[in-house]
């Protein structure tokens, strides 16, 4: 029945968007943040034990209380790198549709429920808009293209896991913390990229029972629970120690994606550059963590590696005669 197929987004699109999210995010890095590594130093220490904290927390809660397996509560207990975490849920024998979900609710409920809540407890002031500044030079932009391509090559000849967006964040972190690169992306631009990654997640809960759906959402606002009350909880030392905003350290420390959390600093009038920097940090930890976090999940038979166009193809071919039969 053609109403019953499931549509699978080709191979070839799950590599560009990863290529260019990893891209976009390493793109987020500045000269001057590496001159800010220094003063950073124990704000970094403990967002790293807050991270580690989070991930064993969430992993347990989803097995003790709802019952995921342990691919499936590995890969959704990792905090705010959404784009990598499908790209190795595409390759996984996780449950990728419960996986989609918990991430997505995340998100969803930070981006969304966060600077709600911060407002209501009077740690910030309202909300203001994100105004763009800066002429784009497209040349950059295709320079920026190349490098994270060139990183996203490396990173397959490794044998890194989700190449092609690891890859694409390192290219473009050399290529802006550098300062070789330095023009702004247009948000019409990124926007191509988040629509690719609404498919994806959604060809994923798609696989997901019906009945499984309410349950797995409720993990989702279970395990963000877990997450931002860790990070409030390693938040409040550090801002008295260091003098700073409480709800500035908290969005630092919470477990957003980098792009949604810089956006979200800059809209509270937060300090953008203390914020971003400590959601990159977070991020490339994550890249040296992540792969000993799921060195035990089994591969998913005959799985294609997001940084792997060579075997789209087959893919293809695959999912045709699985529709066939």
């Amino acid at each position: 029945d053609v109403y019953k197929r499931q549509v699978e987004p080709h191979p070839l699109v799950r590599l560009l968007t990863f290529l260019f999210l990893g891209c976009r995010v390493g793109a987020a890095v500045r000269p001057e943040f590496f001159e800010q590594i220094g003063s950073l130093g124990p704000s970094i220490g403990a967002m790293a034990i807050c991270v580690v904290a989070t991930m064993f927390a969430a992993a347990v809660y989803l097995r003790a209380v709802h019952g995921f397996d342990r691919s499936t509560a590995t890969l959704s207990a990792i905090p705010g790198a959404l784009p990598f975490v499908l790209a190795m849920a595409a390759s996984s024998d996780a449950d990728k549709g419960r996986v989609a979900i918990v991430q997505v609710m995340r998100l969803i409920c930070l981006v969304i429920l966060l600077p709600i809540l911060l407002t209501s407890l009077g740690l910030i002031g309202p909300i203001g808009l994100v105004a763009e500044t800066g002429n784009v030079r497209w040349n950059e932009l295709g320079l920026l293209l190349l490098a994270g391509s060139a990183g996203a090559l490396l990173f397959k000849y490794l044998n890194a896991p989700a190449a092609a967006f690891f890859g694409g964040m390192a290219g473009g972190a050399l290529a802006y913390g550098s300062g070789t690169l330095s023009s702004p992306i247009p948000t019409w631009t990124v926007e191509p990229a988040f629509v690719a990654t609404g498919v994806i997640v959604g060809s994923m809960i798609a696989k997901t029972e019906r009945r499984l759906i309410p349950s797995t959402t409720l993990a989702g606002l279970g395990s963000l629970l877990v997450g931002t009350a860790l990070a409030l909880a390693f938040s409040i030392p550090v801002a008295r120690y260091l003098d700073l905003s409480l709800a500035q350290v908290w969005l630092a420390f919470a477990p957003g994606g980098a792009d949604s959390m810089a956006v979200l600093t800059i809209a509270l009038g937060l300090d953008a550059a203390y914020v971003g920097g400590l959601h990159v940090v977070r991020f490339l930890g994550l890249a040296i963590l992540v792969p000993w976090w799921v060195s035990n999940i089994p591969k998913q038979a005959g799985s294609v590696d997001a940084a792997s166009p060579a075997t789209a193809s087959s893919t293809s071919n695959a999912i045709e005669k699985n529709r066939s039969r």
